[in-house]
Order: structure tokens, then sequence, then C-alpha cells
């Protein structure tokens, strides 16, 4: 009865290992099996997160024969004996031992719902709203003229002037043409979509961004900066807006994982270090090689 038995589970077994041996390519004197086509064909799917065409099947055949005649290569050339080859064998044996461990000590043990990344998301709200931002125009007033004597003086007059007309409606244009024509100072002017108050600092300086972000809209102010007037007429003015959990729920999930997961490596590398000696010897280190 035991051995129908065998013979039963022996005849249901050989198809599949005639199957698994099909030779999908030759290189040389070795095949590609259909069933090392299929683990790596797994591999690379889960890699890349999406089912292969019809054309990456076949290129991918293509890939694994490069792969085995470069491979044959370099034994050929004796480089599984190479001591950088060694190395970075080893490296990569340890990489990839310490990634699956990880994967699955502590990844797959990472499980939340809904209303934990809802909780999340309620702590960390600045994290998703949009800052107040503006959007303006800029009339520039050097303090030195064009041939680099000192005008302060003139520069702070024509820019209360500037300011005046710009509060009036007036665009940049007009009153750039016209001092153009009736001063020798250096003038400028320039526009800016919006831009939070952050950005303003990094462009333009701090006291700059608190005047600037200090205004309405529709309202001109001016500021005296170490080399120039500066002329700024706010023309619109955006509220801080914060983003509905709906729309922001991927990068919330992206960070509570990222939280998550930092918080079960620190637990778990402190649970298995308990009781490991771990001594160091900084002083044993060679110096910087700068």
């Amino acid at each position: 009865m035991r051995l129908l038995c065998l013979i039963f589970i022996l005849l249901l077994l050989y198809p599949l290992a005639i199957a698994n041996s099909k030779i999908v390519a030759i290189v040389g004197d070795e095949t590609i099996t259909i069933k090392e086509y299929k683990e790596r064909l797994n591999y690379e799917e889960k890699r890349i997160g999406r089912p292969l065409d019809k054309e990456e099947i076949k290129g991918l055949l293509d890939k694994m024969i490069e792969e085995k005649i470069l491979y044959k290569q370099a034994l050929k050339r004796g480089l599984d004996k190479d001591k950088e080859a060694i190395f970075l064998i080893e490296e990569a044996k340890r990489n990839i031992l310490i990634n699956i461990l990880i994967k699955r000590e502590i990844i797959r043990r990472l499980k939340y719902t809904k209303k934990d990344l809802k909780k999340y998301y309620e702590a960390h709200k600045a994290d998703y709203t949009d800052p107040e931002a503006i959007s303006g125009r800029l009339f520039y007033i050097y303090k030195k003229d064009k041939e680099g004597r000192d005008r302060t003086n003139e520069a702070k007059d024509i820019a209360k002037k500037i300011e005046k007309r710009l509060a009036k409606g007036e665009w940049l244009k007009e009153p750039h043409k016209f001092y153009r024509k009736n001063t020798p100072l250096i003038l400028q002017t320039s526009q800016f979509g919006y831009m939070p108050k952050n950005l303003i600092e990094k462009s333009y300086g701090r006291p700059f961004a608190e005047v600037a972000f200090g205004l309405k809209e529709g309202e001109v102010g001016m500021i005296e900066l170490l080399d120039k007037f500066v002329v700024i007429k706010v023309t619109k003015k955006k509220k801080a807006y914060l983003r509905p959990f709906e729309e922001v729920k991927n990068k919330v999930e992206v960070a509570f994982q990222r939280q998550q997961f930092k918080k079960m490596y620190e637990e778990y590398l402190k649970k298995i270090k308990k009781g490991l000696l771990i001594k160091r010897y900084y002083k044993n280190l060679p110096s910087p090689n700068i």
C-alpha cells in the first residue's frame, strides 16, 4: 500500500519536475531553466511593483543571458579569488542578510490603522500646512550712482516718492521710466510670484521679510538695506492653508512608517544588544585621511 502511495506521489510530481526543467536558453555549456527564469521574474516584478509586459519578459531573458556570459568571463579571469571582489561579495552578503533580518523582524511587524494615521496627522499639522505667502513688485534704488559716488539722501528721497506713486496704483514701468531720465542713480525693478516668509528671508534678508509680511494686500512699504532702498508693493496675499487629511494621506503614511520603523528598529537593536559585551577603542582608529 505504501509503495502504491509513493508511486502515486511520484506520478504527481513528475510533470512538475519536467515543467520546471524546461529550458528557456542555452549559454555555452550551461542552461537557463524555466524555474530559474520564473524565480528571477517574480523578483523583478516585486522590485518594480508591477507585472512585466511581453517585451520586458523577453528583455529579462536577454539580460540573464548577458549576465551568464559576463559571470563566466569573470570566473575565467579568476576574479572570484580577487581581494577586492571577495571583500565586496562579503559586504553584499552582510547587507543582504541584514536587510532580510530587518524585513522579517521589523517591517513585517509594522502594523497600523487609518485611525493611527489620522492621529499622526493631527499631531503634525504644521508639516501639511502651506505657509502664508505673498506676491509683489519691487523697486530698487541704489545709494551710489553709476560713478560710484554716494547719494544716499537722494536715493531715500526718490524711494519715498516712488512709494507714494505705487500706493496710488502706478505700475513699476512709469516711475522707472521717469526717474531713469532724471537721476544718475542705478534703478532696478522686479516682480515675484507667491513666496513664503522663509524664502523671502533667504532671498532678501530677515528685515525685508518682516516689512513685506507686515503689509496687507495692496499696501506699499519701504526698507533701507546696506547698499539700497527697496520699495515693495504686496500684490497678493495668501493665508496659511492646512491640507485635508485625505489629500495628504500618502505623505502622512510614509512619515508615520518612518517614525514607527525608527522606534521599532531602536527597540529591536536594544533587545539583541542586551547582555552583549561591546567595547569601543576610538584611540586605535586611524587619523582622518584629509
